[in-house]
């Protein structure tokens, strides 16, 4: 893989497993912040408000910036397995909640490790692994005479139009690959009379 590449998933997923009367469901959910993690967890924890656990893993960022939660099961059975498996297909920014009920009998740890450990796959293996690039949100404003020189660089390095505004004064906002980003910039810089806002 390139310097810039990681794999994650496409789109939501989920898996379930379970085990002596207790169920397990697996919620795997591409995200890209901390600020996507908080609410996809509140977002669960009120649509499974009767589940007895919401255990959670998340890793971010190419440099894989990583969390954990047992939200009350034993030490070691719940979050961490859920953020081994993460890493065992080498993904990031993917948060996985498995939710569980229980069902009257305890499992014990090895139980414990094993229902989260195989929801969790569930959900990923439910997925689809993509393979993508780290990308960087830019806002350029110019002047509609410079529009030729602007799209010129965007389409040069294969940007990803998010949004764009057209008048006198333009607007355009953009995903650029972080490998390209100095070199984009540079670029654009030489065009006298543009602003331009890294989100």
């Amino acid at each position: 893989m390139e310097a810039d590449e990681y794999l994650t998933l496409n789109a939501p997923s989920k898996g379930v497993y379970k085990d002596r009367k207790s169920k397990f469901i697996g919620i795997a959910i591409p995200i890209k912040t901390e600020t996507d993690v908080k609410n996809n967890i509140k977002n669960i924890k009120k649509e499974y408000n009767d589940a007895n656990h919401h255990c959670y893993a998340y890793s971010i960022g190419i440099n894989k910036q990583t969390h954990c939660s047992n939200d009350g099961e034993p030490n070691s059975t719940a979050g961490i397995q859920i953020l081994n498996q993460i890493n065992s297909k080498n993904l990031t920014n993917v948060l996985i909640i498995v939710v569980r009920y229980f069902g009257g009998i305890k499992l014990g740890v090895p139980g414990l490790i094993n229902s989260y450990r195989t929801a969790t796959l569930e959900a990923i293996n439910n997925g689809i692994i993509v393979s993508k690039f780290e990308k960087i949100e830019l806002i350029i404003n110019f002047n509609y005479s410079l529009m030729n020189n602007v799209m010129s660089i965007i389409k040069e390095y294969s940007c990803n139009i998010l949004s764009q505004n057209f008048e006198t004064d333009c607007s355009i906002n953009i995903e650029l690959r972080m490998l390209y980003k100095n070199v984009f910039l540079e670029k654009l810089n030489n065009i006298k009379e543009l602003k331009i806002t890294v989100k």
